[in-house]
C-alpha cells in the first residue's frame, strides 16, 4: 500500500529478471501494483570495472593452462572427500541447505540409478540439515555412502569448503524447486563446475543443463532431472571446456548493480515528492474550497438576517 499510494506503485524489485514476474504471479499482496521490475544480484566477487558491454558468447577461447589444472584440483577434492581418485570421474557436488527448496531429497532419490548406468560417477553432498525433506535425505546418502564406497560422500552439517571442492568439480547440482538468484550456479561456473538443475528463479543464467518445471509433483520434477543429468554426462570434453570458458567470461558486475540500485532509488524518491506535492496542493485546494463555502455560508446567513429584519420592520 506505501508503494501504491506514494510511488505510483514504482519501487518493488526482484533479484533477477524472472523472479519478480514469478513473484507477481504467486503472491497476491503484489496484485495491488502496476508491475515488479528487476534488479539482478551481483556477483560480489565481481569488482572489476564494468564498461556497460555483454561479452559476445561466441568470443570465447578455450584456456588450455586452466583445463590441464583441473585434474589436479580434482584430485585434491576427491582425497578431501575420500572418494576414489581416479581421473576419468564425473564429480557431481551439491553445497547448500538441505531442504525441499533446494531440492536435496531429489538428488537422493536420482542418484543410486546414475550411479549404477554410470561407473565413473561420484556424488559430494555437503550442507546443513533444515527440514524433514532435508533429513530423509541425508538418511538415503547415508546409505548411499555404504553401498557405493569410494563414489558417495555426504556430510550433512554446515562446513567450510576449500576452493578446490568448487574448481576440481565437473558439475554442480542446483535442483531447485525455488530460487530467487542462485549464486551458488555463478559461484560454481566461474570456477568451472557446470550446472544441472532447474531453470526457475534467477538459475539458468549460466552455461549449464536447466530443465523446465512444468509441474511442481516430484514425479515430473525427478524426471526433468534425470534427463538434465544423461544429458550432462553424455556431453564431450570440448563441449564441456566450452560451456566453462563461457562461464568464466559470464560477469554480474557490482558497479553495474550499485549503478541500477541509484536508478531505482532516485526514480522511487522522485515519484515520491510528485506524489508529496500533489496531495500537498489537493490539500490546499481543498482548504481553499472549504474556506469558500464557509464564506458562502456565513454571507448566505447575513441576508437571511437581514430579510428577517426588514421583515419583522415592516410588520
Amino acid at each position: 500500500s506505501i508503494l501504491r499510494i506514494h510511488q505510483n506503485g514504482f519501487g518493488a524489485v526482484g533479484v533477477s529478471k524472472k523472479y519478480g514476474k514469478r513473484s507477481y504471479a504467486r503472491y497476491p499482496i503484489f496484485w495491488g501494483l502496476k508491475k515488479i521490475g528487476a534488479l539482478p544480484n551481483p556477483d560480489p566477487s565481481d569488482v572489476a570495472e564494468w564498461d556497460k558491454k555483454l561479452s559476445n558468447p561466441n568470443d570465447v577461447v578455450i584456456d588450455r593452462n586452466f583445463e590441464d589444472a583441473r585434474a589436479g584440483l580434482k584430485r585434491q577434492a576427491q582425497e578431501w572427500a575420500g572418494l576414489e581418485q581416479r581421473a576419468d570421474a564425473d564429480l557431481f557436488v551439491f553445497v547448500g541447505r538441505w531442504s525441499m527448496q533446494k531440492g536435496i531429497d531429489l538428488i537422493a532419490d536420482v542418484f543410486p540409478a546414475i550411479l549404477e548406468e554410470y561407473p565413473q560417477a561420484q556424488l559430494l553432498c555437503i550442507g546443513p540439515v533444515i527440514d524433514l525433506y532435508g533429513k530423509f535425505a541425508a538418511l538415503k546418502l547415508d546409505k548411499m555412502m555404504a553401498k557405493y564406497p569410494g563414489r558417495v560422500y555426504s556430510k550433512p552439517e554446515f562446513t567450510a569448503l576449500p576452493p578446490f571442492i568448487f574448481s576440481g568439480a565437473e558439475f554442480a547440482l542446483i535442483p531447485s524447486r525455488d530460487e530467487p538468484f542462485g549464486l551458488v550456479a555463478v559461484e560454481f561456473g566461474r570456477k568451472g563446475a557446470l550446472g544441472v538443475g532447474s531453470r526457475v528463479g534467477g538459475l539458468g543464467q549460466m552455461p549449464g543443463w536447466w530443465f523446465t518445471i512444468e509441474s511442481t509433483t516430484t514425479k515430473h520434477l525427478l524426471h526433468q532431472f534425470k534427463m538434465a543429468i544423461h544429458a550432462a554426462l553424455k556431453s564431450g570434453y570440448e563441449i564441456r571446456a566450452t560451456m566453462r570458458a563461457r562461464s568464466a567470461k559470464q560477469r554480474f558486475p557490482v558497479a553495474q548493480w550499485k549503478e541500477d540500485l541509484e536508478i531505482l532509488q532516485s526514480t522511487s524518491i522522485k515519484l515520491f515528492k510528485r506524489r508529496a506535492r500533489f496531495d500537498d496542493t489537493k490539500e490546499r485546494f481543498g482548504n481553499t474550497e472549504k474556506r469558500m463555502a464557509d464564506s458562502e455560508e456565513r454571507l448566505g446567513d447575513a441576508e437571511f438576517l437581514e430579510e428577517s429584519s426588514q421583515q419583522c420592520t415592516s410588520d
